[in-house]
């Protein structure tokens, strides 16, 4: 029988291996390690207002909401079909993944301002949601072509010069014409999945920029139908009764609650 000492030395020892086992391990097995959190939320809040003022929208008075949140599916499919491992080195240096969400809306406005920059500090993505009867100056197909590619290569850093063409469309407002493009880089491909640009031109200013992996809609139904069946399959076993219930969420773009963060 182990005496009280000797059982103190084996739970360190136990302890130690533990702490070995994570240190090897952890980037690995926990998706938080491809995160560089360096820059700090505040940082991260003022460079998203940098943001806003440079592309056209006024972000004095706004209610302002940071959180720190990732794309769920392109996480999902990379982890899925790369295995833990490579899906980290990937999210940490190539594929967007992880970021920072900014908000900034003033209530009872039709008009909001949000950015997704990554915990580098680079710009993922954004938003200036404009009413769709603002008047705006109209520029032709090409001059927003020109702008949007442009947007891509100076503020999203990538230039789609060398991209597929995937979705080329324009649609005509009240009191202006709108634009969206979306290139595919086709010099990669991650088990089917690519990455993705999409800008969008209202009038004559980009309101729009999105740089993301486009996961195939097929595995994503594929997906689902497995993890729903993997749902009832549990709920059966665990002798629950599977009922299916409706969850309605609201995104309401027309009216910013005071709810969502603090007036800055």
């Amino acid at each position: 029988m182990l005496n009280r000492s000797h059982l103190i030395w084996c739970l360190l020892l136990a302890g130690l291996a533990g702490f070995v086992f994570y240190v090897t391990h952890s980037k690995k097995v926990f998706p938080s390690a491809s995160i560089d959190m360096s820059i700090p939320r505040s940082s991260i809040q003022s460079t998203a207002r940098d943001w806003a003022v440079k592309l056209g929208y006024n972000p004095a008075k706004s209610i302002t909401a940071t959180v720190f949140t990732f794309d769920d599916d392109a996480k999902t499919f990379l982890e899925y079909e790369m295995g833990t491992e490579r899906a980290n080195a990937l999210m940490k240096n190539e594929v967007p993944v992880w970021y920072w969400g900014t908000r900034f809306c003033q209530p009872l406005s039709h008009e909001e301002f949000d950015t997704w920059i990554s915990p580098q500090g680079r710009l993922f993505a954004f938003e200036h949601i404009v009413p769709n009867d603002k008047a705006m100056p109209s520029i032709s197909d090409g001059e927003a072509r020109t702008k949007a590619m442009e947007f891509a290569r100076t503020a999203g850093g990538v230039d789609v010069s060398g991209f597929k063409t995937v979705v080329e469309a324009a649609e005509a407002q009240p009191a202006r014409v709108d634009h969206s493009f979306s290139w595919e880089d086709p010099s990669h491909s991650y088990n089917g999945a690519k990455l993705r640009v999409h800008v969008a031109v209202s009038g004559n200013q980009v309101t729009a920029f999105n740089h993301f992996l486009y996961v195939p809609e097929a595995w994503t139904r594929k997906f689902k139908e497995l993890r729903s069946t993997s749902l009832h399959r549990s709920k059966s076993s665990s002798g629950e009764r599977s009922v299916s219930t409706a969850a309605t969420a609201l995104t309401n773009h027309s009216i910013c609650l005071a709810s969502v963060g603090s007036v800055s």
